[in-house]
């Protein structure tokens, strides 16, 4: 059985809309320059096959709506690139899916080398792919470990941003919220760069719990948007979407969350439980970021993901895979036929659970709330101190329930006994308290 996999970029990212009035909806037959769109909408969606033994086991993080083939049509204006040369992407794609999903994926600790000095849990390794997608290539070359100076690798810092971003997390959780294990004890930092060409995603890979011999890890594709051999200066393809994975620290910490939400509560990926996964590894991701930045929460952007963003649209203004502050205004492009299909309250919320995409349309609810209670706190708070640790007790509550299914009612309602006890505790005032009902109120959870 394949192991659960936390990509960052979900399938429905891929998938064109159906109600838009776009050059792509106009055209009766998809031209030779439409192969790559087309390929990508079949390719992404022919793996989910409705009742699959691994049904349960999959949660994505961005999501089938950017790659269409109206986008095609905007590109190819500005490049002409052979049809051969521009389906190498989506083959990356095709290929590193079915690879990840049909196979299983194993990191063993041997391969792993520790300082005696530093805890095991506290520790980071990390390894170059070297482009590669198969399973006994894992995972790859070691690169660099804890303690160890970075690599001088000229055009090349992938190991060097996975060994960093890694290490901010791991400082953020430690010293914010008291988590010197975030994986679990015993449990070490793994990242692995390069994985397979071009590939535009990230994720969380989550060990077999009864392989001890094995670790989960955080892997890393390049993205489309850059080329490993020409310094990762932006491909020409149309369909370089998105890139920059190990990068982004948002990104590093989201995934890396993941981990923690998993070593916590072995909570479930599917439903409302999935989109309470998807929620947590958000908030908690752009809290680390906002920490590192020392920034307040009028100074923070609330976007998700707008440092994924290819070349061919940097020149769009407030583009970004995801808003906490305003769920569904992450994108609206016309002329591309797209438009961010999060909802921010629970009267519009999607009701087909058994449809992946509903975890990543339902979680705006949940971001929303949190940017309001951040925003009622803003005058003497930062999001990861009142509001952070208000929502990092209730994952402590949600553990001590021994839970591994969570619906947003209840979550909303951990939240309000969570900040209750931090009112008992002096850490939180009445006011505060408050704040979080009347943000549950104002997204329709709490009556």
């Amino acid at each position: 059985m394949a192991q659960p996999l936390c990509f960052f970029i979900p399938d429905h990212i891929f998938t064109p809309t159906t109600n838009s009035n776009t050059v792509a909806n106009k055209v009766e037959e998809p031209k030779k320059s439409n192969l790559q769109a087309n390929a990508s909408y079949r390719v992404a969606n022919s793996w989910r096959n409705e009742g699959s033994e691994n049904e349960d086991l999959r949660l994505f993080a961005v999501s089938n709506e950017l790659v269409i083939e109206s986008f095609d049509e905007i590109q190819t204006q500005k490049v002409q690139e052979p049809v051969e040369e521009a389906y190498t992407p989506t083959k990356a794609v095709r290929d590193g899916y079915e690879n990840t999903l049909s196979e299983t994926i194993r990191i063993p600790r041997d391969d792993l080398k520790f300082p005696a000095s530093i805890p095991i849990e506290q520790s980071r390794c990390v390894f170059d792919l070297q482009f590669s997608k198969h399973p006994w290539s894992f995972p790859g070359v070691l690169m660099r470990c804890e303690g160890e100076p970075a690599l001088e690798r000229q055009g090349d810092p992938a190991v060097n941003q996975c060994y960093d971003h890694m290490g901010i997390v791991r400082d953020f959780y430690r010293e914010v919220f008291g988590n010197h294990a975030i994986l679990g004890e015993g449990i070490p930092l793994v990242g692995i760069v390069h994985y397979d060409f071009y590939f535009p995603n990230a994720w969380w890979h989550e060990r077999d719990e009864k392989d001890e011999g094995s670790v989960p890890g955080l892997i890393f594709g390049d993205g489309w948007d850059t080329d490993p051999w020409k310094n990762n200066q932006p491909t020409k393809w149309y369909g370089g979407c998105f890139g920059n994975f190990v990068g982004s620290l948002e990104i590093v910490a989201h995934e890396m969350t993941h981990g923690m939400v998993h070593s916590l509560l072995k909570l479930e990926t599917t439903e409302e439980s999935g989109s309470l996964h998807e929620h947590l590894a958000d908030v908690f991701g752009m809290m680390c970021e906002q920490w590192h930045k020392n920034q307040t929460v009028d100074d923070a952007d609330w976007l998700v993901g707008e440092d994924l963003v290819a070349e061919q649209f940097k020149d769009l203004q407030g583009f970004a895979l995801r808003s906490v502050k305003a769920p569904g205004t992450a994108y609206d492009i016309e002329d591309l036929g797209i438009k961010d299909s999060q909802v921010d309250h629970m009267s519009s919320m999607m009701k087909d659970k058994r449809d992946v995409k509903s975890i990543y349309v339902n979680m705006g609810i949940m971001n929303k709330a949190f940017y309001l209670v951040a925003k009622a706190m803003r005058k003497d708070s930062k999001t990861w101190e009142k509001p952070g640790k208000i929502w990092y007790t209730a994952l402590q509550k949600l553990r001590a329930l021994g839970r591994s299914k969570c619906e947003i009612t209840g979550w909303a309602t951990i939240t309000v006994i969570a900040a209750k006890n931090l009112l008992k505790d002096k850490t939180i005032g009445q006011d505060d308290v408050q704040a979080v009902i009347d943000a549950w109120k104002e997204v329709g959870v709490l009556k």
